[in-house]
């Protein structure tokens, strides 16, 4: 199972492939309302104002604060859940507890299509899409959830398609809507106490720094990625073209050794497809770019990895390969303008209560 790593706007460069099809969606640039937990705890969007609900439940180790929300567009359901429990999960076993958790989405009719490890404000997660059919026999149903746990907090997002009918493109809109406040806002005190709080306690240290390897393009490419989760300036600066806002890509909580160390292994797995001339691909900025026949003979590559829903473009620079960072940046500006419209305050941001 072909599996790629991304941080989302945090979005951490390559995600999922867009489903293909005719797809429905709510009018182009209608604005959705920005829901808060009335705790401050997190901030999403959907389609359309979401029903609340708050109970509560025993689990094995205690009783559980249950908090869903939900709500039905065009055929399609979405719903977000947040899941307090008494204990915390320590962060080196988040991911395996991560594997416990989606058992609840990938039941023994399901079939899991793509998974993808995710860092969302330095909160780690999963994205998986699966498929499984329909309650009522109307067809096979497509669902993508992202889900996460951050202390003695699980969360789970999670868009279902109509039977028989792909995910909607509104999908990707509200699972990307998901802030964790809580967490941002904690980050924004520790840098306005000063340089001695603002250091995080699980900062990776040892395991940070990011070993040059540029000598392929596949390889610049890997470090790249690996440089960003790590917030490695130095290695980033080393594989990739000067850019004025190149320090843009590390405005993100590092990844911890655990995460980066899963990233290498499965970057090493992954097939990179080496574009040829004519072939067009999509940036990170959602530009084509269409490789030119000079462009080989120039120094100039575009790969494509596999399960990647875009390509990256590299230049060779006396023997080095350098990736060009700016459609990246451009794609992280995009999502900054989008994260902040989202966290800001007004009339159109409402909180659940």
């Amino acid at each position: 199972m072909p599996r790629f790593f991304c941080v989302h706007t945090t979005v951490l460069l390559l995600t999922a492939i867009p489903p293909a099809g005719p797809v429905s969606r709510p009018p182009e640039r209608v604005a959705w309302d920005v829901i808060r937990s009335a705790d401050g705890d997190f901030a999403f969007s959907m389609p359309v104002r979401p029903a609340r609900e708050s109970r509560e439940a025993r689990g094995a180790a205690g009783p559980l604060e249950i908090l869903t929300y939900s709500c039905a567009f065009e055929g399609s359901e979405y719903r977000l859940s947040r899941v307090r429990s008494t204990g915390d999960v320590h962060p080196d076993r988040v991911i395996a507890a991560l594997g416990r958790r989606r058992r609840r989405y990938l039941t023994e009719a399901a079939r899991l299509v793509k998974e993808t490890s995710i860092v969302n404000d330095g909160v780690i997660g999963e994205d998986l899409t699966y498929t499984f059919p329909s309650p009522r026999g109307e067809g096979v149903v497509t669902a993508r959830t992202r889900h996460y746990i951050n202390g003695h907090f699980y969360y789970g997002i999670t868009v279902t398609s109509p039977p028989g009918k792909p995910l909607p493109d509104a999908a990707a809109r509200c699972l990307s809507s998901l802030t964790f406040e809580s967490v941002v806002g904690a980050g924004h005190a520790r840098i306005k106490a000063g340089p001695q709080a603002a250091r995080r306690p699980d900062r990776p240290v040892a395991g940070a720094h990011v070993p040059v390897a540029d000598a392929t393009p596949e390889e610049a490419l890997k470090t790249f990625v690996l440089a960003v989760a790590a917030c490695d300036e130095a290695t980033l600066r080393a594989v990739a073209q000067p850019d004025a806002e190149l320090a843009r890509l590390l405005r993100r909580p590092p990844a911890s050794p655990e995460v980066l160390a899963r990233m290498k292994a499965r970057l090493d797995q992954i097939v990179m497809k080496r574009l040829k001339p004519g072939d067009t691909a999509t940036m990170a900025d959602g530009r084509s770019r269409t490789l030119r026949p000079d462009d080989p003979r120039a120094g100039s590559l575009v790969i494509w990895p596999e399960g990647a829903s875009y390509a990256t473009e590299l230049r060779n620079v006396g023997g080095h390969w350098k990736v060009i960072a700016r459609p990246y940046i451009a794609a992280r500006q995009s999502a900054e303008r989008e994260s902040s419209r989202l966290r800001a305050p007004g009339p159109r941001a409402r909180t659940g209560r």
